[in-house]
């Protein structure tokens, strides 16, 4: 049996893990084998197997201790204790468990697996191949040309002169090589060979030996891990860089974009490279030099050493202890929950505290300080420095230079010390500071109408200011000094800066909602009040805009796309009063609220709310004309959206030619576009019904009108066309996206633009018209007339005519397909097809071939009885009529209809 059959038929399978049930024998057994592929189970180690040469290929299966009697191949180990196996003379396999094991495969050319846990593989004589598999293994090949591959975990190769000729194949975790205690440095050479795959084998050669050890892909191709990071020799222990560098070995193509490089539990020495390494010495006093690039390490002793060079990149050392920033170390980040401090340099450092109580002292740069949780004591030291508490109740203080300081969440007490500094308005903050000009920043959005400021008179002569507001409070001690010098000096919202006594001159006349309103190129919210605002919400950006009470202004200026989208979709709410909203470009939302409210959406898809109590509003906005350049994403598709539970049968609409366009803020400008936005449409007043309120809509038109879909609750939506057809209004317009309605008393010019030809069209007559060619269309068209006397030219396309009353004349030039309807009240009309093909004379409901008299000639008469009504049909021989059509659905040729009505042949009687 095979080690492969052993394991995996699923009889043996079976035996194995009924094995597993067996309880340890108390008494020796002896089992003597047979010639074929025998199987063992063992569960006392001194257990005895007899087997004879040539006795097939045998397999043993403990889950005790064994060494295999002769003759016997295989080992299983099975189950999970810690046990050894051992192999004979013979080509052995063994496999370990998933234990800790200890395989030592004796003389022959033996195949070991370790299976799981932390295994010891001994190869013995002979040329093997040994697994790891999982878990941290010691592979040792001895004797012959060994293939060794530990597999997952951080494994342990030996390697000594008598090694021979042994390979490693290892890219997985942190691997070494354990060289015997005979071997030196100096005894050693190493080779730099690439490999079929790209990559690069390193082949390490012990000097007056045969022996070779080749480590397969020490760097696979574009690799920057290396298969073996760690070499033992002696009582050194060397990191790949350090290694390769004793033997002269250049590294940079590994290591431009660095290693992780890590240490165990002694005294480390580890060098990084040019690239952005990843140092941690682990356990031990360790000196970490990480060279040029932006090194990180991890401090976990007092007694580690970081080194870096000035001009070494930006470092960062991430610490469980307190620690102070080595020269040339940038940023210093604490871990854990340990109240421990951290100390910058002379540089522009980046302090991190943790979740504990720490000392941050950053030093004489411009410094960035984050407190982070815990209650911690901040300090700039010299420098520019930001100073952000974070969580808990902080101590910040700015120290010298111009400073900073965010109390963040908590009770924070925050000195800027001398210079000119910045506080950011935040929650249950002190303000300490009687040095320089001082500025305390509000954050933007802020709704003024509910910010308070509280004056409080101390004993010494001095006031200070308590400010209140829905985002938190800050209190100024000693704002106005005694002698009348002034702590914080400014006061700032968004782009507008007040001093000190017009910020109070603001409250004193309950006036601090006169303070101007301005958002960044940022997300920005903001709120006006109950006084007439003015508010901008500044360039790009996702903002939200509240007027409140009062005749507001609301803008906003977006105007970057991103590739086909716009940089920022905004929301205008004006609240209570006559407002007026100004979007740009993006997909807004414009909502006026109660009041006449004026409303322009600007470029892309815009939203526009309404409903009962909102007022007299108005909309202007626009849309692209559809041309074979037109790029569709810029088509606007804006929507007017009914609130409050208001159906499409609360509305009526009325029409009125044009629209005035002196009030129009913001024109559009065709030179600014591909496609020409249409600018030439109506004015639409939508009134609900039992109240004043009355939605005006500016440039408004069937097609490509400033609106093109109305919503209602309950997700129910109308296209204009829809409307349209609802309201019964003679206005052009489109039905989906193929299908146009015209009429022909309207302009149509912009719809016979070759763009619309392959576009379905409905022409309803609504005036006398005496001459209409249609020859341009080639797509179907249906033309539904009047009772005017009409001349009509078809198109290419599909026609489908129905002149109504009136005497008409109808010529085909050549149309793919045509049906001419005739029937009781139609007139005198007059066909003339020439050369078209599928043409066909439908006769309307009612009609029958008895109903129906024939004069033939060169030209057909065809009259219907007790009417003064003809169908007059030219030159019937060069340009056949391909059939008639009855209600009934019966179709028949000009021969059959000929035969059955001629004069002449009165016998058929109407009847064929």
């Amino acid at each position: 049996m095979t080690i492969e059959k052993a394991m995996r038929t699923p009889n043996a399978q079976f035996e194995l893990r009924h094995l597993e049930q067996l309880q340890p024998s108390f008494l020796e057994q002896v089992t003597t084998g047979t010639s074929e592929d025998d199987v063992y189970y063992v569960t006392l180690s001194d257990d005895t197997i007899i087997e004879n040469p040539n006795g097939g290929d045998d397999t043993v299966c403990s889950n005790v201790s064994y060494t295999l009697p002769n003759h016997v191949k295989n080992l299983v180990l099975t189950g999970t204790a810690n046990i050894f196996g051992a192999g004979n003379n013979s080509n052995n396999i063994l496999i370990g468990n998933e234990g800790r094991n200890r395989l030592n495969s004796g003389r022959g050319d033996d195949i070991v697996y370790g299976g799981g846990g932390d295994d010891v593989i001994n190869g013995g004589e002979g040329n093997d191949f040994l697994f790891g598999e999982t878990g941290n293994d010691i592979l040792n090949g001895e004797a012959g040309n060994d293939v060794l591959e530990g597999g997952e975990g951080d494994d342990t190769y030996l390697f000594s002169a008598k090694s021979e000729q042994d390979t490693i194949i290892d890219n997985q975790g942190h691997n070494s090589i354990r060289f015997h205690t005979d071997l030196s440095l100096n005894d050693l050479t190493v080779e730099i060979q690439n490999n079929e795959t790209g990559g690069k084998d390193w082949l390490i050669a012990v000097k007056n030996s045969n022996a070779v050890l080749t480590i397969k892909n020490q760097y696979t191709q574009n690799g920057t891990t290396p298969a073996v990071s760690h070499f033992i020799i002696g009582t050194q222990k060397l990191d790949v860089n350090n290694f390769a560098k004793y033997f002269d070995i250049s590294l940079t193509e590994h290591t431009e974009s660095g290693q992780t490089i890590d240490g165990n539990d002694d005294n480390d020495y580890l060098i990084g490279t040019s690239g952005d390494d990843i140092i941690d010495g682990k356990a031990g006093a360790d000196i970490m030099e990480g060279g040029d690039g932006n090194d990180t390490y991890y401090v976990d002793n007092v007694k580690d050493v970081v080194i870096e060079q000035a001009g070494g990149g930006e470092d960062t050392v991430f610490s469980s202890i307190s620690h102070t920033a080595a020269t040339h170390v940038e940023n210093v980040t604490l871990t854990g929950s340990a109240n421990i401090f951290a100390a910058g340099n002379n540089s522009n450092n980046i302090l991190t505290g943790n979740e504990g109580r720490n000392r941050l002292n950053s030093g004489r740069g411009d410094d960035t300080v984050y407190g982070m949780g815990g209650n911690d004591n901040l300090n700039g030291g010299e420098g520019n420095d930001y100073l952000d508490g974070g969580n808990g109740n902080d101590v910040i203080n700015g120290d010298t230079g111009d400073d900073i300081l965010v109390g963040g969440n908590g009770k924070d007490i925050l000195k800027g010390g001398a210079g000119n500094d910045t506080y950011i308005y935040g929650d249950n903050d002190t303000i300490i500071d009687n040095q320089g000009i001082n500025t305390l920043k509000f954050s933007d959005g802020l709704n003024n109408a509910k910010l308070n400021l509280k004056t409080i008179h101390n004993d010494d002569g001095s006031q200070s200011w308590e400010i209140t507001s829905e985002q938190g409070s800050a209190l100024i001690q000693n704002q106005i000094g005694a002698d009348g010098s002034i702590s914080i000096d400014r006061f700032q919202f968004n782009d507008q800066t007040y001093t000190a006594a017009q910020f109070q001159q603001a409250f004193q006349t309950l006036k601090a909602e006169t303070i101007k309103f301005a958002g960044t190129d940022g997300d920005d919210t903001l709120h006006g009040n109950a006084a007439d605002n003015e508010i901008d919400g500044g360039n790009d950006g996702h903002d939200t805009l509240y007027g409140h009470d009062g005749d507001d202004i609301l803008r906003e200026h977006s105007e970057t796309y991103y590739g086909n989208e716009p940089a920022s979709d905004d929301k205008l709410y004006g609240g209570n009063g006559n407002d007026k909203l100004y979007a740009h470009v993006g997909a807004d939302l414009l909502d006026g609220g109660a009041g006449n409210d004026y409303l322009e959406g600007g470029e892309h898809n815009d939203t526009y709310i309404f409903g009962k109590g909102y007022g007299h509003d108005t909309i202007f906005d626009f849309n692209f004309g559809f041309d074979s350049e037109a790029s569709l994403h810029r088509l606007n598709a804006n929507v007017v959206k009914f609130s409050g539970g208001i159906t499409l049968d609360d509305l009526e609409i009325t029409v009125e030619k044009g629209y005035d366009k002196t009030s129009i803020a913001n024109m559009p400008d065709s030179n600014k576009f591909v496609s020409n936005p249409l600018l030439d449409g109506d004015t639409w007043h939508i009134r609900i019904k039992g109240t004043d309120d009355v939605l005006t809509i500016k440039n408004q038109s069937g097609i490509y009108g400033a609106i093109s879909e109305f919503q209602f609750d309950g997700n129910t939506s109308y296209s204009t066309g829809e409307l349209i057809n609802h309201f019964k209004l003679p206005i052009p317009h489109m039905i989906g996206n193929t299908n146009v309605v015209q009429y022909t008393g309207q302009p149509v010019e912009e719809l016979n633009r070759d763009v619309y030809n392959n576009f379905n069209h409905t022409i309803h007559a609504d005036s006398d018209n005496s001459d209409l060619d249609l020859s341009r269309y080639t797509s179907v068209v249906e033309y539904r007339g009047n009772r005017s006397d009409e001349t009509i030219t078809l198109g290419r396309g599909i026609n489908i005519v129905d002149t109504a009353s009136g005497n008409d004349t109808i010529t085909d030039p050549g149309a793919d397909n045509t049906v001419i309807m005739f029937g009781r009240n139609s007139g005198n009309d007059t066909f003339n097809p020439y050369g078209g093909s599928n043409t066909q004379v439908l006769f309307k409901e009612g009609i029958t071939l008895k109903d129906l008299q024939l004069k033939t000639g060169d030209d057909w008469v065809l009259t219907i009885k007790d009417t003064g009504d003809t169908l007059t049909i030219h030159d019937i021989a060069n340009n056949n009529v391909d059939s008639f059509v009855f209600g009934n659905g019966k179709s028949y040729t000009a021969d059959e209809i000929n035969k059955a009505l001629i004069t002449e042949n009165t016998q058929n009687n109407g009847i064929l």
